[in-house]
């Protein structure tokens, strides 16, 4: 039991950490929680106790009477004080019982001894913590302890060899950190992570710049290229803050730049030592002086005289301050009466033996000051004149300077114990004998009985090859270089136990030549398993829940939520905070509580697979997809959701339905127009064209030339609707997929040909020079002839149609990459760009103008398009308003 300030965890587990867990799960009854806590206590490897406000004993587990011999029916009920705890102890012990009480919301730590029920002692490190009801009453201080016996016994061994333990002490730093050479933290110790108020975990990965204000992360900045501009450690000074309770320490930083086995620079190591006790000694030394000058000068420092011929005594107003006498009279009684008793015999023989012996009078005593009754620390020292028969002195308050002391010893002692607690021992090798020298701890890690030397060679059997390797080069490079080295290592136990431990050398070095290498083994096996454990359930969290593009939601059994990510939340538009307060039917509508109980029931790994409705917190309605399945975690089976918010997609899937229905209405009645046309005018067409063309014949008797021109006429623009009914329905055809392809083996250069007789008679009228040009080596083609014709039958009578009289337009056939390219090139009136985008839709022509000088359906090109794509091909256009056109097609060369 401690006060708040000595507040630790033993063996790493702690009641505080487990009361406010365990009290959300035991929330039904007192009994159940108290049940709950002693079954934790007897399954723990530690000793643990409950006792009421009076220290009697509650509860005290199996392993606590198990170590003292005790039977729990001797114990309960009894006081705890009069039981276990050794007589000369009882009264500290319930001084720390009645303090822990008094600051019940912070956990403690002491250790002290218990005596077993045949007499012996153990001696043991309690972490104690004050438990309160819902009202807020104190139920018991509930402690858990760890048997340190051994480890004491191990300590003072340690203790016997002053050698180790300076290597020990030298060897483990108070702050160590490493980042790569941009300023980035790779990974500090837990002494660093006060620094900074944040777990490791927390600051690796970021800067300075993110904990502390810039002035100061320059300053560290600087450093930290200093040395790596150095290539060899570099030291300074500082001062600096803790974050965690704001207290402050002056630090010797080595910053030393660290290397890969391949000599590449991987970033500065930092090691700040607190030097904070030599920093104040050396301020109180420069203090000292300054008060001894300025008391040589005006006398303030503290300085006092006996006459003992008269027996008159004179005091400095400081030393008047100091004792508090001011304003009474002084003389020797009155001094004399200001040392504590205890002091008083001490100082009237040391005054004795001054004047007798001559022997020095330097004392340290205790005083009451007489003003204010604080008892102060007194240091004097005098000097007696044999001539003058008189005595002269100084004096000094060090009650400050011994408070540094105090707490210098503590933070020395408590060193000691991070070293045991911390499983980390101290080795030394001799390079000269290549002997290596080590503590206890070192050997228990080892799992061996001998504290050594050892060779190399025997150390070659604890490391697996890759850990060795980098050993040997760490060493190496320590002998060659004077480089001090930090390396964690797989490890092989003597009795083949696989751990991971810490291991760093820091090597001395006489007329520039490494001597030796000291250094510390940490067993950190425990921390290595810690953190994989963390990494992996970091990027399972990360994975699943929070980088997930779908909405994640937990239940629990009784349809809370227990974890829910951003996206969910954000999906129902509720803050995170407010979404793990919800129950499932605050937010689904389509089945009813005991419909979605049943459902979170029975939910398996095997998982399902449905659609629902959610409300949002705004009142709007969403459809949701959700992938759900069961897992048992811990002793608790979830159900794990995940949700993707599918509104829109119904929508679409609406609109695209209604969309298809009036598209196959639309369609429907299309194809019933197009069937009439074709029986309603095609009919009489043919009739129309017939006649006329038999007129024009002179079937029916010789026309006039009036009479020819309009017979003409009729004949023609009759024509001229046929090919339009017959282009319309070729189109529909294709666009109701009915159009068929007759692919057939035939020749390019034949087919090219059969074109051109049909073309030529277009180009005659006009005059246009019609060029042929198709490559030597093309053959035959796998293709729907007829449709090759017709789409280059169009190409080449639309050049005709649209190229002046005496121009050009010239055909040409060629492949390339399997494909069959045809060009269709004319030097007529071009198309402008922004008119482009009409070419290829179905009844567009350019202008007016066109329309009116070159008639046709508006057809053509579509039909090109669609029967070239039909056949796996594409077709394009280049042109330019009054330099001409360039149609191009392809399809597969097969």
């Amino acid at each position: 039991m401690a006060t708040p300030d000595q507040s630790a965890k033993t063996n790493g587990f702690s009641i505080s950490e487990l009361s406010e867990d365990s009290m959300d799960h035991c929330e039904n009854s007192n009994v159940e929680y108290d049940s709950f806590l002693h079954t934790i206590l007897n399954n723990i490897r530690l000793l643990g106790v409950m006792l009421d406000l009076n220290g009697n004993i509650i509860f005290c587990n199996d392993f606590l009477l198990d170590l003292t011999r005790r039977k729990r029916e001797d114990v309960l009920g009894k006081s705890w004080f009069d039981i276990f705890l050794p007589a000369d102890i009882k009264s500290e012990m319930k001084t720390v019982f009645l303090k822990t009480i008094e600051t019940a919301d912070f956990p403690s730590y002491y250790e002290n001894e218990i005596v077993t029920k045949d007499g012996n002692k153990r001696f043991i490190a309690w972490d104690n913590t004050v438990l309160k009801d819902k009202s807020g009453k104190i139920s018991s201080i509930t402690s858990i302890g760890e048997d340190i016996t051994d480890r004491m016994f191990a300590e003072n061994s340690l203790l016997n060899s002053k050698g180790q333990l300076r290597t020990l002490v030298d060897t483990i730093p108070d702050l160590v950190w490493l980042k790569d050479q941009y300023g980035i933290f790779l990974m500090c110790n837990s002494k660093f992570e006060r620094f900074y108020g944040a777990k490791e975990a927390q600051i690796v990965g970021k800067t300075d710049y993110d904990f502390i204000d810039k002035e100061l992360a320059d300053f560290f900045t600087q450093n930290d290229r200093r040395a790596i501009a150095a290539g060899k450690p570099t030291i300074n000074e500082e001062w600096i803050t803790y974050a965690d309770n704001g207290h402050r320490e002056y630090l010797e930083t080595i910053k030393s730049p660290m290397y890969d086995s391949n000599g590449h620079l991987i970033g500065v190591l930092g090691v700040g030592r607190d030097i904070t006790r030599r920093k104040l000694d050396k301020e109180e030394l420069q203090r000292r002086e300054m008060q001894l000058r300025t008391a040589q000068k005006v006398g303030g420092f503290g300085s006092w005289g006996l006459d003992l011929n008269s027996g008159k005594v004179d005091a400095s107003e400081e030393m008047i301050r100091i004792y508090g006498l001011e304003g009474k009279q002084l003389t020797i009684e009155s001094i004399q009466k200001v040392p504590l008793h205890e002091y008083r015999s001490m100082l009237d023989t040391a005054l004795r033996d001054l004047v007798e012996q001559k022997s020095p009078y330097d004392v340290q005593f205790r005083i009451m000051r007489q003003n204010d009754g604080e008892i102060r620390d007194i240091h004097s020292v005098a000097e007696y004149f044999t001539e003058q028969n008189v005595i002269m002195g100084t004096i000094q308050d060090i009650t400050e300077l011994k408070k540094s002391e105090n707490t210098l010893r503590e933070k020395e002692a408590l060193l000691n114990e991070v070293g045991r607690i911390a499983k980390i021992g101290g080795w030394e090798f001799d390079v000269s004998s290549g002997k290596v020298t080590w503590t206890s701890e070192v050997s228990r890690i080892h799992e061996v009985d001998f504290e050594g030397p050892v060779g190399v060679e025997f150390l070659r059997n604890f490391y697996p090859p890759d850990s060795m390797e980098l050993l040997e080069n760490a060493v190496q490079n320590a002998v060659k270089n004077g480089m001090p080295y930090d390396l964690e290592l797989e490890f092989i136990t003597a009795k083949g136990n696989k751990k991971w431990v810490r291991i760093n050398g820091i090597p001395t070095i006489k007329d520039d030549k490494t001597v030796k290498i000291a250094g510390s083994l940490q067993d950190i096996t425990e921390r290595k398993q810690a953190e994989i454990k963390i990494a992996e359930e970091a990027v399972r969290r990360r994975i699943l829940i929070e980088q997930s593009n779908d909405g994640i939601v937990i239940l629990d059994q009784n349809g809370k939520v227990y974890e829910v990510n951003q996206k969910f939340a954000d999906m129902l538009g509720y803050s995170l905070e407010e979404a793990l307060q919800l129950h499932v039917w605050n937010w689904d509508t389509q089945w009813t509580q005991e419909e979605l109980l049943e459902m979170i029931k029975h939910v398996n790994e095997l998982g399902d697979h449905f659609e629902t409705r959610h409300c949002c917190k705004d009142g709007t309605f969403i459809d949701v997809e959700i992938s759900s399945n069961g897992a048992l975690f811990g002793e608790q089976k979830l159900a794990f959701c995940v949700c993707r918010n599918i509104t829109e997609r119904k929508q679409t899937e609406d609109m695209l339905l209604h969309a298809k229905l009036a598209a196959e209405d639309a369609n429907k009645t299309k194809g019933e127009f197009l069937a009439t046309m074709s029986h309603e005018l095609r009919t009489p067409l043919n009739s129309i064209i017939g006649f006329s063309d038999m007129l024009l014949n002179g079937t029916a008797g010789n026309l006039n030339e009036k009479q020819a021109k309009y017979i003409n006429h009729i004949s023609t623009g009759g024509k001229h609707l046929l090919y339009l009914i017959n282009d319309i329905l070729d189109l529909s055809k294709i666009d109701a997929g009915k159009m068929e392809l007759y692919y057939e083996s035939f020749s390019v250069p034949d087919a090219v040909d059969e074109v051109k007789m049909l073309v030529a008679s277009l180009a005659l009228k006009k005059n246009i020079d019609l060029e042929i040009q198709v490559e030597p080596q093309l053959g035959s083609i796998n293709a729907d002839k007829t449709k090759f014709k017709q789409i280059l039958y169009n190409l080449a009578s639309n050049a005709i149609k649209f190229t002046p009289e005496k121009g050009y337009v010239g055909i040409t056939a060629h492949l390339i990459d399997n494909m069959l390219h045809i060009r269709v090139k004319d030097n007529g009136i071009g198309i402008a760009t922004k008119d482009l985008y009409k070419l290829f839709q179905p009844f567009k022509q350019l202008n007016s103008y066109m329309t009116r000088e070159h008639e046709g359906t508006g057809l053509g090109l579509i039909l090109v398009k669609k029967y070239v794509e039909m056949q796996g091909g594409s077709v394009w256009v280049e042109s330019e308003v009054g330099k001409g056109s360039t149609f191009t097609f392809t399809i597969p060369y097969c």
